[in-house]
């Protein structure tokens, strides 16, 4: 089957099917969702965006377009203006197969995305190494034979993008959120002068390691915005030393008690480094959902 002739419904569970790829392809490197889409995505931010995006699509009402304003993806996602804004910048959603585009919602410019579901399978199996019969036999997507015309982007003129469209509702108010285009070179100007890519690059591997850890990505971000990362890189570095048998219960339990992680040979009976020697003692209580069954 050619991609030129792939069809993909609408209605596509993408959550269910990727979920079942993982589950089917069973990679040591590939242990959830959200690791996979982080490895996709090379950025935890945008395979976050990505995992909510992939979650609307289906519910959408008109071709495929959902909108959200850097306050929806707060709201939902607790995403900074500058990490959305990093995510766009480089291009990180498109390289996978979304569309971008400004158009209007409730009369309001507002950012629009869309899934190119061609696209994205491409770069799924690319990063896999698999071909399109090879993913529609793992992931059980049913595949048709016929033109994806209706799957792209009306032709212009068939749909104006600055007429309203009908997507998925945000979780707050378009109207008050949204950005006139007046205002968004202003707003994007002041955001350039206070963004910090190394600082924002820097926190990203942060969150790729929670995730590769075994955390989810809500937890991840959770972590970045409630710890310092200086701190968590450390728990990290030492749950690996220790080979820690629950790694996500040792980081979360060393965070929370404010485990001691510099000290001399001679503090070691009161710190970190002989704490975890006994990894079982983080399989039982708060912290048991995070071993793997």
């Amino acid at each position: 089957m050619t991609t030129a002739a792939m069809h993909v419904s609408q209605n596509t569970d993408w959550l269910g099917l990727l979920r079942q790829l993982v589950c089917t392809i069973n990679r040591p490197d590939i242990r959830s969702l959200d690791a996979f889409l982080s490895k996709l995505t090379g950025d935890a931010n945008a395979a976050l965006m990505l995992l909510r995006l992939l979650y609307w699509t289906p519910k959408s009402k008109r071709e495929g377009w959902i909108y959200k304003s850097w306050r929806d993806w707060n709201a939902e996602c607790n995403l900074s203006q500058s990490q959305i804004k990093r995510v766009h910048s480089l291009n990180l959603l498109e390289a996978i197969g979304i569309v971008r585009e400004i158009r209007k919602a409730n009369g309001v410019p507002t950012m629009h995305y869309r899934l190119d579901p061609v696209a994205f399978l491409r770069q799924i199996g690319e990063y896999l190494g698999l071909d399109l019969e090879q993913l529609e036999a793992l992931s059980g997507l049913s595949l048709t034979d016929q033109s994806i015309g209706s799957e792209q982007p009306s032709p212009e003129g068939d749909l104006d993008p600055t007429e309203t469209v009908e997507t998925a509702k945000p979780i707050t108010d378009i109207n008050q959120q949204s950005l006139h285009p007046d205002n968004t070179n202003k707003t994007a100007a002041s955001i350039e002068d206070n963004f910090d890519s190394t600082e924002l690059a820097e926190t990203n591997l942060l969150l790729l390691a929670l995730v590769d850890s075994g955390f989810d990505l809500v937890t991840s971000h959770w972590l970045v915005s409630r710890y310092e990362n200086r701190d968590i890189r450390q728990v990290l570095n030492r749950a690996e030393e220790a080979a820690a048998f629950n790694p996500p219960g040792f980081i979360l339990t060393a965070l929370r008690d404010s485990w001691e992680l510099s000290c001399s040979q001679s503090q070691k009976s009161k710190s970190l480094v002989e704490l975890p020697e006994d990894g079982k003692r983080y399989a039982e209580g708060k912290y048991a959902e995070f071993i793997e069954s």
